[in-house]
């Protein structure tokens, strides 16, 4: 997957955990602030319970007094004898006694409480207090009264010695419409003064003074009926009771009480997340996998040999450098193979017969060893163990399974060669490995009566000597470091001159002298040869044009046409292009082709011969005999010269067969007006052993070698116009 769809993926997840984190906040607030709405009315429905429950025992204990008639008692006994007679009264702490400082004292005479204005009694009443009776007690020392609490309704300190703190507390938790696990009520001053648990537990320290913080912050700033607790997750819920006035209840509610009231929307905030997320995870990972399938396919195509189902040209360094990460690289070779005219076997069976071939090379190859690639068209390459002999054990493998899978009448038609690079330590790059199998395949290629080569450093050597003669090869010609060197051709029977080949020599500035036997092959491979054979000619019709200038006698001089120039397009136009600039008889310039030349497309090389003819050039054969075609050559072709091919002479040193082939060629030839020339004579014999047979014209080392062209003249001025 792509950094893109990663950073996309990544902006949308953000995105939307920035939308949730917002949404949550919301639905937090609102389900607070809905829990409290309901809560805070829950609270207010307590109130009310509470306050009807104080009013009804107000009225009981009013109706109760009246009917006792405790409005004036004589003295505090009996006020306390009448008293205990109410069913609805505590009998221990009900009520007490100021006396006439307002000092206030139970009924046994302890004073319990602080000062207290009578006239302040009197207006509480008036306002509505709970007071249920303020009786005189005549039969004092000090004027007083008592008086008769029915709820604590005067300051905090006078709670508990009106009712029992169990007695109010449990009252105030049979009126409350809220879930609690645990109330407790405060005075103004933040002090707990009661408190009751559900549970009956005592109250731990810490969820205490949590409560009480709580009381005290809602008695400085009330206004709101619950707020989140300090202590664990849950909620205190706190009441402002009007009688007593400034006293608070507060209530420790659980989370669980909450849950059914904004659980649902949480749940679904978590679930439509989650599932977000999965979602999320869900396109990424088919993403993912539609992105390694897409890539997937990419390198099958773009990698992968579609016919044989080894590894192509352009997956072969991955290939090749992944499996050479799994182990060291010395002890192992890298093998170039390439099915011999293959172009030939598909035009002798069809290019479906051909096809089956490469799927069962390629079938042998990728089960017997590693790393099996098709390079391109009949070339391979694999991996396998360094050993001797090795392309013998391949060839064998693969002319067995041809045999097996396409039948052994195919087998006699094809041949393997084989470029080995054995790699000698664990540090090489794929380019040199791969070149340097490329290279001894390519000199296997070459070689007819071998099938292997190993790569070593001669072979290097030569590689890296073609490679700076192709870099050196235009500037040479441009530099006229190609220099024109004659070897004449002598008469059999006067031994005098009869003319000369034209051969090139290269003088290089950088290379020094460089012999033919190395810069032609090349120059015939990368197809240069063109341009040094149309300089020769140029340079020989040059030289012979000057001579005529001056004068001088001329002779015919030759000059090579490689197989590849006569292939040339525009060949003949080009020919004309250059001897119309020359004033030279064509006679004199005698054209060899090398008789290989003539062993394919004869359709097109016939009639290119003859219209040489026509231009009053004089056609010569190249190395007869050392083809397959030459009588169907002497049969077709207008040659006005056979050259017997130098092997023949060697041969006919030894070889009795030899000396009757050169006698029957030099006979044939002259019955058909051909005139035969042998070159490579060396010795005295081979000399006397032509005259004898009929030859006509010498060239040797024996007579000569070749020289430069102003020795030639200089020495050989034999024929004048």
């Amino acid at each position: 997957m792509t950094k893109v769809k990663i950073s996309i993926y990544g902006i949308i997840i953000l995105i939307f955990l920035l939308f949730w984190s917002a949404y949550a906040g919301l639905i937090f607030q609102s389900s607070k602030e809905s829990t409290r709405q309901t809560v805070g009315s829950h609270l207010m429905s307590t109130t009310t319970q509470i306050q009807k429950s104080l009013d009804y025992r107000v009225k009981d204990l009013l109706f109760e007094l009246r009917s006792h008639h405790a409005g004036v008692v004589a003295n505090l006994e009996d006020l306390t004898e009448s008293l205990r007679e109410m069913e609805t009264l505590d009998q221990d702490q009900t009520f007490f006694y100021m006396d006439g400082d307002g000092k206030f004292f139970d009924h046994g005479g302890a004073m319990i409480g602080g000062l207290l204005d009578m006239e302040f009694m009197y207006s509480a009443q008036r306002e509505g207090y709970a007071i249920a009776a303020i009786s005189e007690v005549a039969d004092t020392d000090v004027p007083g009264v008592a008086i008769l609490m029915t709820v604590p309704n005067l300051p905090s300190y006078f709670l508990l010695n009106v009712m029992p703190e169990n007695v109010f507390t449990e009252m105030l938790f049979e009126c409350l419409t809220v879930q609690a696990d645990y109330a407790a009520v405060y005075n103004q001053w933040g002090d707990r003064v009661s408190y009751f648990s559900y549970t009956g537990r005592p109250v731990d320290d810490e969820l205490s003074q949590s409560m009480q913080a709580g009381a005290v912050d809602f008695r400085v700033s009330p206004g709101d009926n619950i707020i989140e607790s300090d202590y664990g997750r849950n909620f205190s819920a706190y009441i402002s009771l009007d009688h007593p006035k400034g006293w608070i209840m507060g209530l420790y509610i659980p989370t669980s009480y909450f849950m059914p009231l904004f659980g649902g929307m949480i749940r679904a905030s978590v679930i439509a997340f989650v599932s977000f997320i999965l979602l999320v995870i869900a396109v990424i990972g088919l993403d993912v996998y539609n992105d390694f399938e897409k890539r997937r396919e990419l390198y099958i195509v773009s990698n992968m040999d579609s016919l044989t189902n080894l590894v192509n040209a352009a997956g072969m360094q991955e290939a090749v450098m992944n499996f050479f990460k799994r182990r060291p690289m010395k002890g192992y070779s890298l093998v170039c193979m390439d099915i011999m005219a293959f172009h030939r076997f598909n035009s002798m069976f069809g290019y479906s017969t051909g096809d089956s071939l490469l799927r069962v090379v390629g079938a042998v190859l990728k089960n017997n060893y590693e790393c099996a690639m098709r390079v391109n068209g009949d070339i391979f390459a694999f991996i396998a163990r360094s050993a001797p002999s090795l392309a013998a054990v391949v060839e064998d493998k693969l002319n067995d399974a041809v045999q097996d899978e396409l039948g052994g009448q195919y087998v006699t038609m094809i041949t393997f060669k084989f470029g080995v690079y054995p790699i000698e330590d664990s540090i090489r790059s794929f380019r040199e490995i791969y070149d340097g199998a490329l290279l001894a395949l390519k000199n296997a290629k070459q070689l007819a009566k071998q099938n292997e080569v190993v790569y070593d450093v001669e072979l290097q050597r030569n590689a890296d000597m073609q490679k700076t003669i192709e870099t050196n090869m235009m500037h040479a010609l441009t530099q006229k470091e190609f220099l024109i060197y004659i070897q004449p051709q002598f008469d059999a029977a006067t031994e005098k001159c009869h003319g000369g080949e034209a051969l090139v020599r290269w003088q290089s500035e950088q290379l020094g002298f460089v012999g033919p036997d190395q810069f032609i092959p090349i120059f015939e491979n990368n197809g240069f040869i063109v341009e040094i054979d149309f300089f020769v000619l140029e340079q020989v019709l040059t030289l012979l044009q000057n001579e005529v200038q001056r004068g001088k006698p001329i002779q015919p001089i030759a000059v090579n046409q490689s197989k590849v120039t006569i292939s040339f397009p525009y060949y003949l136009e080009r020919i004309r292009s250059i001897i119309a600039r020359y004033d030279v008889p064509l006679e004199y310039i005698e054209i060899e082709i090398t008789e290989s030349a003539f062993e394919n497309d004869l359709d097109t090389i016939i009639p290119l011969m003859y219209s040489l003819k026509e231009l009053g050039f004089t056609l010569a054969m190249d190395d007869f005999g050392a083809g397959f075609s030459s009588l169907n050559s002497l049969r077709d072709i207008p040659v006005d010269v056979l050259k017997i091919d130098k092997e023949f002479l060697k041969e006919s040193d030894t070889s009795e067969r030899s000396r009757k082939i050169i006698r029957n060629i030099i006979n044939m030839s002259k019955e058909l007006g051909i005139m035969i020339i042998c070159e490579g004579v060396e010795t005295l014999e081979q000399a006397s052993f032509l005259r004898d047979s009929g030859c006509d014209v010498f060239q040797g080392f024996y007579y000569s070698k070749p020289l430069p062209t102003t020795e030639f003249l200089k020495h050989y001025l034999l024929h004048i116009l």
